[in-house]
């Protein structure tokens, strides 16, 4: 079974027949996190955000490649977001930022979803280190002291 063939129907915005592709290949297999991941993506772009949010639960209990679990925990913290749920967005985002802390987009993400929490300043932190951190900037580095004193002080 091609799970590609789903996600060209899916990128093709033949979104049922990608649907149905994907349900055939996690019945054929329903540990293979790869299925549960492109059908949680087909899921979610059709709007069918608490469905596709089991989805994604599943495919991030199997293993992934790198790259495909850093899309599924983006697109699953986009996902609980949209469904309101930022508690478990910050919860699986600071998981993640425990287990890869270099990953700066999801450094990002995390501090976003603290914001919308109310942690402010700790949101105002995580923010800042990522500015720091990846800023090429001779400017930003000249002062990277001093916005980190600043979100410190916050």
């Amino acid at each position: 079974m091609d799970v590609m063939r789903a996600v060209k129907e899916r990128q093709q915005g033949n979104y049922p027949v990608s649907e149905q592709l994907l349900r055939t290949f996690v019945a054929a297999d329903p540990y293979d996190p790869l299925a549960h991941f492109e059908l949680a993506m087909t899921l979610g772009i059709q709007g069918r955000h608490r469905e596709a949010a089991a989805e994604y639960r599943e495919a991030l209990r199997g293993r992934l490649s790198k790259n495909v679990e850093e899309r599924a925990i983006i697109a699953y913290s986009s996902t609980l977001r949209a469904l309101g749920e930022h508690l478990r967005a910050y919860r699986l985002l600071a998981d993640a930022v425990a287990r890869m802390p270099g990953n700066a987009g999801i450094r990002s993400l995390l501090g976003l979803v603290q914001c919308k929490l109310g942690m402010y300043r700790e949101s105002v932190q995580t923010l800042t280190d990522v500015i720091v951190s990846t800023s090429d900037s001779d400017d930003v580095q000249r002062l990277s002291a001093t916005l980190r004193h600043y979100a410190d002080d916050m």
